[in-house]
């Protein structure tokens, strides 16, 4: 399965993605509860650069459920699934 996660990385183009935007505002939006006030991430900058750690990135899969009315199944819940905005948008495409 890891094999198949890693496939979907790397093939997904998040810039055309029509979800890339909605990703990047919720994630500034769970960033800012612990003092972010920059500027939006690039696709592939990493989420740890934000502040985010093992909690926040709990914060952001909830918020990321809501947000786009989907579950994140175990399978995903890795740190890598999380690591950069690119790979948020690859996961949700999949779940989608």
């Amino acid at each position: 399965m890891h094999a198949l996660r890693i496939l979907a990385t790397v093939t997904h183009n998040p810039s055309s993605s029509p979800i890339n935007a909605e990703v990047k505002d919720v994630v500034v939006r769970v960033a800012a509860t612990r003092g972010y006030d920059g500027a939006s991430p690039t696709n592939d900058e990493p989420l740890a650069r934000l502040g985010f750690d093992s909690l926040l990135t709990i914060e952001l899969v909830a918020r990321l459920e809501d947000h786009f009315d989907i579950e994140i199944c175990d399978e995903f819940l890795v740190p890598s699934s999380f690591a950069t905005v690119a790979s948020i948008c690859a996961i949700i495409d999949r779940l989608r």
